[in-house]
């Protein structure tokens, strides 16, 4: 296994396109961020308001460990840096 292109591909359809089930949050709150920011773009008709998806990218890319590169592994990770931290790097930065 390439546990590299994995973990690519993980943060990218999972975490970037919203394509991931987690109970985290965080992420149900990014989620919401996201739907009610391409409301108002479509309402202004300025569709230049959400950073774009490489952005979101390598913010992810930056706060999750090199070697968490699928779900479980991801929520593994999750639920002990809250268990230690309840504002953990990711969850705090990404409210």
């Amino acid at each position: 296994m390439n546990v590299e292109e994995s973990r690519k591909v993980f943060i990218r359809e999972a975490l970037v396109q919203g394509e991931f089930n987690t109970m985290a949050p965080f992420f149900a709150h990014n989620q919401k961020l996201i739907h009610d920011i391409e409301a108002l773009e479509h309402k202004s008709r300025r569709p230049d308001v959400l950073v774009d998806d490489e952005l979101i990218y390598a913010f992810y890319d930056s706060r999750i460990p090199a070697d968490i590169y699928n779900g479980a592994a991801f929520e593994a990770w999750r639920k002990e840096a809250e268990k230690h931290r309840p504002s953990c790097c990711i969850c705090s930065a990404m409210t």
